[in-house]
């Protein structure tokens, strides 16, 4: 039969294999995870297992680790039996008799475990301190930057419970400190709530002796609300030794403490603190308290205070030590935003204060706290004080003493006392409306201040006698041997609103004087300083809305400055003005080593700078500096006049950058360049360039400050300035040592120094190569004579010597006159000391020669050479005493001081045979010239004189001539004539022999 056409034609049935195919997957399924919640835990528990766990442990850890038995159950949780750890230094070690944790599996999956109810039996954990080596430091490293994550532990919940355990930790001088009977209990809800803990432990010693510690409160780490209950009795501090060194805490503490002290705090804000605490023999010092110690051989504290609504409420607080009491009760606000709120005169408010401190026994202990410079002791003085608070007829009232008596001690051994006491005082009343200071005042022998006002507004006055506070306190102050003259006064206002402080004022000093130890003195008449200023009571930054400064030697001026706080977001900025007189700026730029004594300047200098500061970049620019009439003059020189002088620069610094651009111009002299450094914690780099121009008789007369004999060069010079340099940070002496440079020209036509005159036009050239500086060898015409040099040194030495190229003829027929012999040749051959006339050619042939430039003295100066005069005349004091003294006498018009080795070393130029030839008569010379004490001592001079006869060229090995020593100093020669008979008594009486016997008379005629 066929089928009919209204019949449906049927479908496969697809559906029903795909619900066969998911019901197999979802069996499959379900059958794998019920094998795996029956298998991981077995395998876990396994044999197998457990040497799978350990030896991952092992594999990611520097040491051992090992236990009998890990046991997971789904239901049960997971046990672990006989854990223990030693790492592979012997540092550390670790034993748990039994851990225990219920766990739920599906939170550590989600990375926050909450581990449910955990117990630890008998831990026992030994860290030996001793053994760690010492941390090196890497420079480089960079610090590792917190987390992002939420805050807290990674753990979501525990509620942990440690049994009996025992901590001994070896501190590192291998003191040991040993915590026993540790029974603890920690829940742990989550860092958001509310958490508990408690323990119980004792400390141990060696003795057998413990002492109980009792810990236990709550904690809400999110909001910082909690309680705490601490209790221990009689611990002895030095067993706490180990524990500081296990915290990185450098402090070391002796003594007996008991405290029995409870508190509790809620939004990091304190709410109750209740307590005792008694101590025996405190002493407590090291690094972390800056080298100072806190000792008492008594401490006990009793406080009781509590908060309720806005108000502390002080039923007790007492603090008493070997050298200070303090005692307070009361109620004060818990948080006193202005003096005004605690002055309200309905508010509940009442307080009873009193202090008294032993300032000798304080500042013996505390010297690095109180910044007590070095060599200053305090041997007396008490400091004592009282403050009430009290309300009575819609009035409140604060009365304040204070006062500092008996204040001695001494400075440098000197013994320094306040003549008077320093006193305080303070009575504030307060009523509806105002706060009114009656009362605010210090007053001392050398100074006082005084307020009065309101709240609102204040007035000031401030008196000091410079002085007199130097005399009565300066000394406990480091004035670096400086005294002071001088009286300061200052008077203005004080005014409040609801966001600013603004102060208005003018201050005076008048007959300033400042002397220097070594007596130098300057001095100001009179300067004026006003001011008005605005503080920011929010930020704390300072609005400089005009800051005006007056004086004989200048004034200056800052409009719309701004100094910000330490958090404060706004930039400084200080734009300031000023003008100097140069002449009368130079009295105080004196009281400097650093200020050439012999330079005098004049002309008055303006300037407009803008100083300003933004996060950690500071600027510092001039568009506009200028010194008019600028002049300059030495004692020795006429002064030099460079009329105007204009200069502009910018400087940027931050912390590891530094840039800068220079333009100083006058008609003479201009210099134009810019230098750059880069510094890192290692290293520096500096890269600098400049452009001078400058007529050499401008730059002479400031050059000859700085130099103990004249100076003259003329000519013009151009040259350029090219240099770089990398060097350790912490080293800044060897920017040096690092430096390269082009070549930096000097040119000059004429030049005069210790009577040497350069007539001629003359270069030279200077240049470093990595601290290696090199003067390639040049010449130069020199008194019609002509000088060489040519030099190296080497700044990486310690010892930097500038030393000659190569033996060099470095002076040849240099025309000697009295200029050079009095400034250089007769420091070196006494017999030329005092000279009135002297004339000839000199040379000087030099092997070696090392000059001190930097680190070294006249004990390294080194020279080796021959040096000679011919055509040669002289005459001078000493030279003439030794011809008198023989009976002789007359100028040589023919003198000739033949060639000599000279050598100079460790500090002494020494000659052995210096011939000086006068006409036909030989006369020698011994050197010994003592550059340290400038002792001449062994020099002498060989006359050709005997007793018998005069000796001329050729006979010098004669016996008998009379030898002529010298005494004093290289400066200040003298010649010895008492030795000078010691020396030749022998050749005097064989002179008077005759026929065997002593001719008398002539002996007479010699002596005489």
């Amino acid at each position: 039969m066929g089928t009919s056409k209204n019949q449906p034609v049927q479908k496969p049935k697809k559906h029903k294999k795909i619900k066969i195919v998911l019901s197999i997957i979802i069996i499959l399924f379900v059958l794998l995870a019920f094998a795996v919640l029956i298998i991981v835990p077995a395998y876990v528990s396994s044999k197998a297992g457990n040497q799978t766990i350990l030896a991952k442990i092992n594999n990611s850890v520097d040491g051992t680790a090992d236990f009998s038995s890990l046991n997971m159950s789904w239901f049960k949780g997971i046990r672990l039996s006989d854990f223990s750890y030693d790492d592979n230094l012997g540092q550390i070690s670790v034993r748990i008799k039994h851990i225990s944790t219920m766990p739920k599996y599906f939170s550590i999956l989600a990375g926050r475990p909450d581990l449910g109810k955990t117990v630890i039996d008998e831990p026992y954990v030994a860290i030996d301190l001793s053994k760690i080596p010492p941390v090196e430091m890497n420079d480089e490293k960079t610090p590792t930057k917190p987390s992002a994550s939420t805050p807290g532990i990674p753990i979501a919940k525990i509620n942990l419970e440690i049994n009996d355990g025992d901590v001994k930790v070896t501190g590192t001088q291998s003191n040991t400190a040993h915590l026993t009977n540790i029974n603890s209990k920690i829940d742990f809800q989550g860092y958001d709530k509310t958490n508990q803990f408690a323990a119980d432990m004792r400390f141990a010693d060696d003795a057998g002796t413990s002492t109980p510690l009792n810990l236990q409160g709550q904690i809400n780490p999110k909001k910082v609300t909690g309680s705490l209950t601490v209790e221990v009795n009689e611990l002895q501090l030095s067993k706490l030794a180990p524990l500081f060194d296990l915290a990185d805490i450098q402090l070391d503490s002796q003594g007996t403490l008991s405290a029995d002290i409870q508190t509790s705090f809620e939004n990091s804000k304190l709410q109750n603190l209740t307590g005792t605490a008694t101590g025996s023999n405190i002493n407590v010092g090291g690094p972390a308290l800056k080298g100072d110690r806190f000792r008492t051989s008594t401490l006990n504290l009793d406080v009781q205070m509590a908060q309720q609504n806005d108000l502390f409420n002080i039923d007790k607080l007492t603090l008493l030590t070997d050298w200070a009491q303090l005692n307070a009760q009361g109620k004060v606000p818990t948080d006193i935003k202005s003096l005004s709120q605690f002055l309200q005169p309905n508010a509940d408010y009442g307080l009873d204060a009193s202090v008294d401190v032993d300032l000798p026994a304080v500042a013996n202990q505390m010297p690095n706290t109180l910044n007590l410079e070095p060599g200053t002791e305090i041997t007396s003085g008490q400091l004592t004080g009282k403050i009430t608070r009290t309300s009575q007829a819609n009035q409140a009232q604060i009365q304040a003493d204070f006062q500092i008596s008996n204040l001695a001690g001494t400075v440098d051994q000197q013994r320094v006392a306040l003549s008077e006491p320093i006193t305080a005082q303070a009575l504030i009343n307060s009523d509806q409306s105002t706060v009114n200071f009656e009362t605010l005042q210090a007053t001392s022998s050398f100074a006082s201040i005084n307020l009065s006002g309101t709240s609102e507004q204040l007035d000031y006055q401030l008196d000091a006698n410079l002085q007199k506070m130097q005399n009565e306190l300066g000394s406990f102050i480091n004035l670096g041997g400086y005294k002071t003259k001088g009286t300061v006064t200052s008077a203005g206002k004080i005014a409040a609103s609801d966001k600013t402080i603004n102060i208005t004022g003018d201050s005076t000093i008048q007959n300033l004087s400042l002397t220097t130890p070594q007596g130098q003195t300057a001095s100001e008449p009179q300067a004026q300083i006003a001011m008005n200023l605005d503080i920011n009571r929010e930020t704390s930054g300072i609005a400089i809305n005009n800051l005006d400064g007056t004086a004989d030697l200048g004034n200056f001026n800052i409009a719309d400055g701004y100094l910000p706080a330490k958090d404060d977001s706004k930039p400084m900025s200080l734009p300031i003005s000023a003008q100097i007189d140069l002449a009368k700026i130079r009295p105080f730029a004196m009281l400097s080593s650093a200020y050439p004594e012999k330079l005098n300047m004049s002309g008055i200098a303006t300037t407009n700078l803008n100083i300003s500061k933004q996060n950690q970049t500071a600027k510092l620019s001039s568009r506009t500096t200028r010194i008019e009439n600028f002049t300059y003059s030495t004692p020795d020189t006429q002064p030099v006049s460079l009329g105007l002088v204009t200069a502009s620069f910018d400087v940027t610094a931050a912390p590891e950058q530094t840039a800068a651009t220079f333009d100083v111009s006058s008609p003479d002299i201009k210099l134009k360049g810019n230098f750059s450094s880069e510094q890192t914690r290692q290293q520096r780099t500096l890269l600098a360039k400049a452009d001078l121009s400058y007529d050499w008789k401008f730059v002479t007369t400031m050059l000859s400050a700085f130099m103990s004999d004249d100076l003259l060069i003329e000519g013009q010079n151009n040259t350029n300035i090219e240099l770089s340099t990398t060097y350790p940070a912490d080293q800044p002496d060897k920017l040096l040592a690092n430096m390269t440079t082009k070549p930096i020209k000097v040119t000059f036509d004429r030049a005069e120094y210790l009577g040497f005159k350069a007539s001629n036009p003359s270069q030279l050239a200077v240049q470093f190569d990595k601290g290696q500086m090199e003067i390639p060898n040049f010449s130069a015409t020199v008194n019609e004579g002509t000088f060489r040099f040519g030099g190296n040194a080497n700044f990486n030495d310690e010892k930097v010597l500038l030393t000659l190229s190569e033996p060099m003829q470095v002076l040849q027929n240099i025309k000697v006159d009295k200029e050079i012999t009095l400034k250089l040749l007769q420091y070196i051959f006494p017999i030329l000391s005092d000279t009135q006339k002297i004339s000839g050619l000199a040379s000087f042939d030099c092997r070696t020669m090392e000059i001190p430039v930097r680190n070294a003295d006249k004990k390294d100066l080194t020279v080796d050479g021959t040096f000679s005069i011919r055509d040669m005349t002289l005459q001078s004091e000493v030279f003439d005493a030794i011809q008198k003294y023989f009976g002789k006498q007359g100028q040589y018009d023919k003198m000739e001081l033949l060639p000599t080795q000279i050598i100079a070393k460790d500090g002494l130029v020494r000659y052995d045979n210096m011939q000086l030839n006068a006409g036909n008569t030989p006369f020698n010379s011994v050197g010994r010239i003592n550059l340290i004490n400038k002792s001449i001592k062994g020099s002498l001079i060989v006359t050709p004189y005997t007793t018998g006869k005069t000796i001329t060229v050729g006979q010098e090995d004669t016996p008998g001539r009379i030898r002529v020593p010298f005494t004093g100093t290289y400066d200040s020669p003298e010649l010895d004539f008492s030795g000078l008979v010691q020396q030749n008594i022998g050749n005097i009486i064989e002179g008077t022999i005759k026929d065997g016997k002593i001719d008398v008379d002539k002996l007479k005629d010699i002596f005489k």
